[in-house]
């Protein structure tokens, strides 16, 4: 029964039909992954040092469909500062008593400090803008904005400030300085009001 606008205002999401709401979920599917490079777009070279010398064939089965944003590829030898610096900054030492302690949140696993089951990066040696850098500037991951950084950092490390230290590494980057103007009035000296000498 058709109703004018004004006098349907409880109309929402929950009174459209099943079939309409499937198919615009599945458009969404659809386009949420998409393929970056296919085979056919891949110079052969390249596949011939990716791929094992069995599997020379550029074929699609080979190649992965989408680039996940999951993980944090981290090289090696920052991997090992990590670690050391986790295992032996003086730092961390009230952190290493409450998990001594067994406080729920803190945990301790082969010599290295876990805060709810992430790694916990003290603040030495620029580790923490090194780790920060590393996952801002991953060839998959294009540069991601200050919550897509803050989260592909901390799904498997952590300290205290993380999302403010994330936010002030992305404010400072180069390029994204250069791309992103601001939009509004140059704030200029404060100019207050005379004062009124009579009524």
């Amino acid at each position: 029964m058709y109703r004018p606008g004004k006098q349907n205002g409880k109309a929402d999401v929950l009174t459209r039909r099943n079939a309409e709401v499937e198919s615009q979920n599945k458009v969404k599917r659809d386009h949420r992954l998409q393929t970056l490079l296919k085979a056919d777009q891949l110079d052969p070279r390249v596949l011939a040092e990716a791929l094992p010398p069995r599997d020379l064939a550029p074929t699609a089965s080979l190649l992965p469909e989408t680039v996940s944003l999951s993980d944090l590829e981290v090289p090696l030898d920052l991997v090992d500062q990590l670690l050391t610096a986790n295992r032996n900054s003086l730092l961390l030492r009230i952190e290493r008593e409450a998990a001594e302690r067994g406080d729920q949140d803190w945990s301790l696993e082969s010599g290295l400090l876990l805060w709810r089951g992430r790694l916990v990066v003290p603040d030495v040696d620029q580790l923490r803008t090194k780790l920060i850098q590393e996952a801002h500037a991953q060839v998959s991951a294009a540069h991601p904005s200050k919550s897509k950084t803050t989260l592909l950092v901390a799904r498997k490390y952590h300290w205290k400030g993380l999302s403010a230290d994330v936010s002030r590494y992305v404010d400072a980057y180069r390029d994204y300085r250069r791309s992103t103007i601001p939009r509004d009035q140059t704030p200029g000296f404060l100019h207050p009001l005379l004062i009124p000498e009579r009524p």
